[in-house]
């Protein structure tokens, strides 16, 4: 039940940039309700085995659109770490990443 862990966030008026953690970007538009500056995410391992022309076909998350990288989503920003895992063993044309971000 997240309404019930963003309570407090969503009462603060403190003017603080807010990150959220989720393990990976699939709930993204559930917590929009939240007051989330921005969501921090992995487990898409940047698409493991992205082929030419077929794309991220075995990424373990519901939408290939943000598999790795920083991108502006209603206002906000998610990114989203491609990290050092695998699927399977397997990780092709996808090479891993260790996200240093700096704050602002």
């Amino acid at each position: 039940m997240p309404g019930v862990a963003f309570r407090e966030l969503n009462s603060s008026s403190s003017g603080e940039s807010i990150l959220a953690l989720c393990h990976n970007p699939d709930p993204k538009e559930h917590l929009l309700f939240a007051q989330w500056h921005a969501l921090l995410c992995g487990h898409t391992y940047g698409g493991p085995c992205g082929l030419p022309f077929i794309g991220a076909a075995l990424a373990p998350v519901k939408e290939k659109r943000y598999l790795g990288g920083a991108y502006r989503y209603a206002n906000r920003w998610l990114h989203i770490t491609r990290g050092v895992g695998n699927l399977h063993g397997v990780r092709l044309f996808c090479r891993p990443e260790v996200s240093l971000l700096e704050l602002a």
